[in-house]
């Protein structure tokens, strides 16, 4: 289900950091995990690599039913792989608003181009340009 091919022999140092992160999710998966709850999972991975984990993740989800809480500071990231965002602000920190996210599933990547999906985004930011104020570049 990770998509970790032939690497089981191999030592967790030998792995990549893609592939560490593919055994982290499989193992945060085994034993009927109901509830999955992810901090940054991706934050230290190149570009194709986060992207190749996002659709991993989505199809662990849709094969194993788990609820995922994701903690994330990429946009993109929050809306193609959530049904809903809440939008967090600072000082103190508070929940500023809930953006729901009704795109179809399975996510394919084509719908990042999707002027739904750039909408949603841009709601995303406006709610944290007003949250975050000065501080997010207003």
């Amino acid at each position: 289900m990770a998509n970790l091919g032939d690497s089981g022999a191999k030592y967790p140092h030998h792995l990549s950091g893609g592939m560490r992160q593919r055994v982290a999710l499989a193992r945060a998966l085994v034993g009927d995990t109901q509830v999955l709850l992810l901090d940054e999972p991706f934050a230290a991975l190149d570009d194709l690599t986060r992207t190749q984990l996002h659709l991993e993740l989505l199809d662990m989800q849709s094969r194993t039913g788990a609820t995922i809480l994701l903690v994330t500071h990429n946009i993109f990231e929050a809306v193609f792989l959530s049904g809903r965002v809440v939008v967090m602000g600072e000082k103190p920190g508070r929940i500023l608003d809930e953006v729901k996210i009704d795109l179809n599933y399975p996510r394919l990547l084509k719908m990042i181009g999707d002027p739904e999906f750039g909408r949603l985004v841009s709601q995303v930011q406006e709610l944290l340009a007003e949250g975050w104020g000065d501080n997010y570049g207003k």
